[in-house]
């Protein structure tokens, strides 16, 4: 039976895929076939990652997207290895927790240039004729607290709200090559970054319990809607933000 999560053939980019979301992405994308490209900084945990996947052909480049000059070389030197990309899920991120009156220029410049700025560097990369295929689709993890904001996250709200505003914009312009560009909206995730999170803040396990009814959420549902979004079943999907809120957001 023809399935359309059949990646076979396809080459995905993969950002943040050391750990947490990005590596499940990494897994369940490598399970459905595809070839998948796996950018972070940690070589060893990149490694790691390379580990768990399915089939052949997977290739690892050690990055930081922080180096936003830099951003256009490691496409270029991906593709020139690789062949042109079928879709890309930027899963890379930050989510520092600093009370507002704390959150100094530089806390915000680092979270944007984390958060946003990479996001938008790469993504211009990625949309050229000479590194994408038409009809390729991108796939940001953005948020829930872009639009339910948390105390403590101005910064990363900031950063998440800027990433799915001009994701609508993108979409726009990439249309008459058939690139579809969406994201997906978590709410707490089983990841390290989660577990930082209850670390920092005070409570925080108690508030996740009382706000997502149907529990934390496993990175393997993040990784099946990334899929969803990349295959053939969202050739018509662009633009928009999916939220994963555990019922949080009712």
């Amino acid at each position: 039976m023809k399935t359309p999560f059949d990646f076979s053939g396809k080459t995905i980019l993969i950002t943040g895929a050391s750990s947490g979301i990005g590596q499940h992405a990494a897994i369940t994308l490598s399970e459905y076939g595809a070839r998948t490209i796996l950018l972070a900084r940690r070589e060893d945990k990149l490694h790691e990652t390379l580990k768990m996947l399915s089939g052949d052909g997977h290739i690892y480049k050690v990055f930081d997207l922080n180096e936003l000059e830099k951003i256009e070389a490691i496409v270029s030197e991906i593709v020139s290895e690789t062949g042109k990309l079928d879709g890309m899920a930027f899963c890379a991120g930050i989510a520092p927790t600093v009370p507002y009156k704390a959150t100094t220029p530089k806390i915000l410049l680092e979270t944007m240039q984390t958060n946003f700025f990479s996001f938008h560097e790469i993504t211009r990369q990625f949309i050229k004729k000479k590194i994408s295929n038409d009809g390729s689709k991108i796939v940001a993890i953005s948020s829930v607290a872009s639009i339910k904001p948390v105390k403590g996250q101005s910064a990363y709200c900031a950063s998440k709200g800027a990433m799915e505003s001009s994701i609508k914009s993108i979409a726009k312009e990439v249309m008459p090559r058939k690139i579809c560009i969406n994201s997906i909206r978590p709410s707490f995730v089983d990841t390290p970054m989660m577990e930082q999170y209850k670390a920092t803040v005070e409570g925080i396990s108690e508030v996740a319990s009382d706000t997502q009814k149907l529990g934390v959420i496993d990175p393997v549902e993040t990784s099946n809607m990334i899929a969803y979004l990349l295959s053939p079943m969202a050739n018509k999907i662009t633009g928009n933000a999916f939220n994963i809120d555990s019922g949080s957001l009712l």
